[in-house]
């Protein structure tokens, strides 16, 4: 009897682990340009309570690399930086115009994880985002500089591929960075949040803003 309990018991135990792994795998999405998967839902633990943060998109950051062949002639390839993929507790269904204005008036826990594609030099990306934000934001730049500042030095370190790092706008306001290794760091002053979202979700985004939110708009 027991070797006809254990001969039935392996083949239940082999199907459990194949729905497991099955139901896990589709729990992802993929950024269609870049090819990087994300978790579709993420949770955090914070202020004794549990935060499930949904995914709203995903979009990868281009640069137009040309290479000189041989015969002298260039050749133009298209590679992703970095891709970013972004997450909102109790995410809005709106059409696009109305979508950025509702998530940056929430005050529901929001993050974007950001996946570097490439082996990074350092430097790159802190001097990458203080660019960024002083081009499209200068006034705003100025308002937040002290923190902005903070925050771009925990970028000032070289990144390999498939690092990823998360930037959390918690619901006290605050902002906590995590990076790759684990080490965490929060950036307290309230405006900066808000300034960083408008910064990736507003018009002059470095990324295709309308990726970022297309598992929630509506049409």
């Amino acid at each position: 009897m027991k070797r006809d309990l254990m001969q039935i018991r392996w083949p239940v135990i082999a199907v459990l682990f194949w729905v497991f792994t099955t139901a896990s795998a589709q729990e992802t999405f993929t950024e269609v340009l870049s090819q990087v998967s994300f978790p579709k839902k993420i949770t955090l633990q914070y202020q004794d309570s549990t935060h499930t943060l949904v995914a709203t998109g995903a979009s990868a950051k281009k640069r137009l690399r040309r290479d000189k062949q041989p015969s002298g002639s260039a050749v133009s390839e298209q590679r992703s930086i970095c891709t970013v993929a972004h997450y909102m507790e109790n995410p809005p269904q709106a059409e696009e115009q109305k979508i950025y204005g509702l998530i940056w008036e929430s005050r529901d826990a929001k993050i974007f994880v950001v996946n570097f594609n490439l082996s990074i030099p350092a430097g790159k990306i802190k001097d990458w985002f203080l660019l960024q934000a002083e081009k499209a934001e200068p006034v705003g730049s100025k308002r937040v500089q002290k923190s902005l500042q903070e925050f771009a030095n925990l970028f000032a370190g070289s990144f390999q591929a498939d690092e990823r790092c998360q930037i959390q706008w918690r619901a006290d306001g605050t902002t906590l960075v995590v990076m790759p290794d684990g080490t965490e760091k929060t950036i307290a002053d309230p405006g900066f949040a808000p300034f960083w979202w408008k910064l990736w979700l507003g018009e002059k985004s470095q990324f295709d803003r309308a990726d970022l939110v297309n598992r929630i708009i509506t049409f």
